[in-house]
């Protein structure tokens, strides 16, 4: 039996555009903007107590990160935006960066939601999620058929 996949995540069921703006924007046009225009890379660990869920936040900081959970559904999701103004005589100039992304997972049942705990430290967001305790049946048991 092929094992049943936990935490989908959601960026499985959206379209992809490949390199289709390519094609009509100059060369390394987007370097020009610092545009990051990619979900932040995600590890998920299993063991026999908990599932362990690694993401890569590099340039954001704890206050910029939101954490939700309801339904069964996991979200994660950051908005950061920096602004630099410079002004001197004659001379005015304002730029702005922002950088956002959500990520969402589907948890298993077996996670015990109130018992999950997330930390943030040098860019990387873990949060472990301690397994229920569910009780296993005898190895093998007779089952009555009525």
């Amino acid at each position: 039996m092929k094992p049943q996949k936990f935490f989908k995540d959601s960026s499985d069921f959206l379209p992809t555009f490949g390199d289709f703006f390519e094609d009509f924007l100059p060369q390394n046009w987007n370097k020009k903007f610092n545009f990051n225009n990619s979900l932040p890379p995600v590890n998920i660990k299993e063991t026999d107590k908990e599932y362990t869920l690694e993401l890569a936040a590099p340039g954001f900081e704890k206050k910029d990160l939101e954490i939700k959970l309801k339904d069964g559904m996991l979200t994660i999701k950051s908005e950061k935006k920096v602004e630099h103004k410079e002004e001197k005589q004659d001379f005015f100039r304002s730029e702005f960066n922002y950088n956002s992304f959500v990520r969402s997972f589907t948890v298993p049942d077996t996670v015990d939601e109130k018992k999950i705990d997330a930390k943030f430290e040098n860019g990387l967001l873990t949060l472990h999620m301690p397994k229920t305790h569910v009780q296993k049946a005898d190895t093998a048991h007779k089952i009555m058929i009525s």
